[in-house]
């Protein structure tokens, strides 16, 4: 870990019980847009798209080169994936608020608000969270039934020490100079941040060509390079934010690790051998087609009527 940085003391008008149903709200709470649920949906979406990946590696070559697979379809799953990944990836890490009518759950949102009020981080508030977990497993001893009671008060004994330990390492201390006082070295959110900066360049582009449409005078100052969206720069990102959100959750505000790739109850592979169409419908896509392309037509054309007042919306939809 880098070097040593205790926490100055501040007065704070929140109290840890407050704060920890924040935090544990933002990472791990059934809220859709909380962490958790975040990583989740960007993890199952790429694994899918491995499976469509690997299954073009089976698609048989076309007379004309190349291979029988439909170049629209594929190109708009592409551009899709890369550019849903690339914005989910910068939502999970931007730095905004947890608070007010625009909190966001984000890890730069989350790792900031603990930053800042770190001194509630002590050694007997992290107890005050972690002591009912072990109550729940293991009872208190007092209760148990002579028979358990040795092996409950070991198995107890041996997850304090563990927790204890774990808690050791995060503020700096040793066994032998414990407090309840002990407080959280802050360079445990600097290296949490500093392991997501390879999300930067994601971060960069959807700013530049997603969020936002950048002139070529903005975008003068990046490397135009080093924004383009790899499935490299993705597995490497995923990686990162799964590895802070893992620590956050074992280790803070969870008490267990967390599983990025949640398994489905469906069967995956249900239909993935028929076509999308058959010959017979082509015909009919062809012919919807068509009329989008009409619709879109009468979009234009029509000189200076709809500015004068006297153009008329029609439903085409």
């Amino acid at each position: 870990m880098a070097k040593t940085k205790r926490a100055t003391p501040k007065p704070t008008g929140v109290t840890f019980k407050d704060k920890y149903a924040l935090w544990h709200e933002c990472l791990a709470g059934k809220d859709q847009n909380s962490i958790q649920q975040q990583v989740l949906r960007i993890v199952w979406d790429a694994g899918v798209y491995e499976l469509i990946n690997e299954a073009r590696r089976f698609a048989p070559e076309a007379p004309e080169g190349g291979v029988q697979l439909n170049g629209a379809m594929h190109r708009f799953i592409d551009h899709l994936f890369s550019e849903t990944q690339a914005v989910a990836i910068r939502r999970l890490t931007a730095r905004e608020s947890l608070h007010g009518p625009k909190g966001t759950y984000s890890l730069g949102s989350l790792i900031t608000d603990m930053t800042e009020n770190v001194v509630l981080l002590t050694r007997q508030n992290m107890w005050t969270v972690r002591e009912p977990e072990l109550d729940s497993h293991y009872g208190r001893p007092a209760k148990q039934q002579p028979a358990a009671a040795n092996d409950a008060l070991d198995m107890r004994g041996s997850m304090e020490e563990h927790w204890n330990e774990y808690i050791d390492a995060l503020c700096g201390t040793s066994p032998a100079s414990r407090s309840p006082n002990d407080t959280v070295l802050t360079t445990c959110f600097d290296q949490m941040s500093d392991r997501l900066k390879c999300c930067d360049k994601l971060g960069e582009y959807v700013n530049k060509y997603v969020a936002h449409v950048a002139t070529p005078g903005s975008r003068a100052s990046y490397d135009a390079k080093g924004l383009k969206i790899t499935r490299a720069k993705l597995r490497e990102a995923h990686e990162a934010i799964c590895q802070v959100v893992d620590v956050l959750s074992c280790h803070f505000l969870v008490g267990s690790s967390f599983a990025a790739y949640a398994y489905p109850l469906f069967d995956v592979f249900a239909y993935i051998d028929r076509p999308l169409v058959s010959t017979d419908g082509i015909e009919k896509l062809e012919e919807t087609l068509n009329e989008y392309q009409r619709i879109v037509g009468r979009w234009s054309g029509n000189g200076l009527g709809w500015v004068q007042g006297n153009w008329q919306k029609k439903d085409d939809w």
